[in-house]
């Protein structure tokens, strides 16, 4: 088998219990429906699929745009999560 990838386990921890609720408290709080927003099982769902999206980073590359790229995901915000995932790219590739 030359030639094969093998790819790292890579765990992240479980969304917290507070992070959805809080997303509907904010929403309310500022009299907004929370369908504005990604849907909690969207964000369940993103998270949930997210390792395997990181094991295609190499681990030197993993730095702080990729974590907040994460923080992200994990509130919905899946634009900005692109973002950050496109910065880090650029700037990989302005170091090259």
């Amino acid at each position: 088998m030359s030639g094969l990838i093998v790819k790292e386990e890579l765990q992240l921890p479980s969304l917290p219990t507070t992070v959805l609720p809080a997303l509907a408290e904010l929403t309310a709080s500022l009299g907004i429906p929370r369908n504005v927003l990604a849907s909690s099982e969207e964000i369940e769902y993103a998270w949930k699929d997210l390792p395997r999206e990181l094991r295609e980073i190499p681990n030197d590359l993993r730095g702080e745009l990729i974590a907040r790229m994460c923080v992200a995901v994990s509130t919905g915000l899946f634009d900005g999560a692109m973002n950050y995932a496109w910065n880090a790219a650029i700037l990989q590739l302005r170091q090259k």
